[in-house]
């Protein structure tokens, strides 16, 4: 599921990089917690 996450979040980046006429995108992080026992957050 975590890895879902991110891969949706990359896909949503680079398309808005492509709508704001970017030719590159650099430096990416990313960062979860655990907000409950079972449950986290990206």
């Amino acid at each position: 599921m975590m890895n879902e996450a991110r891969d949706l979040a990359t896909k949503r980046m680079v398309e808005e990089a492509k709508a704001l006429g970017a030719d590159a995108i650099i430096n990416i992080r990313y960062s979860s917690a655990e907000i409950m026992q079972g449950a986290a957050e990206v």
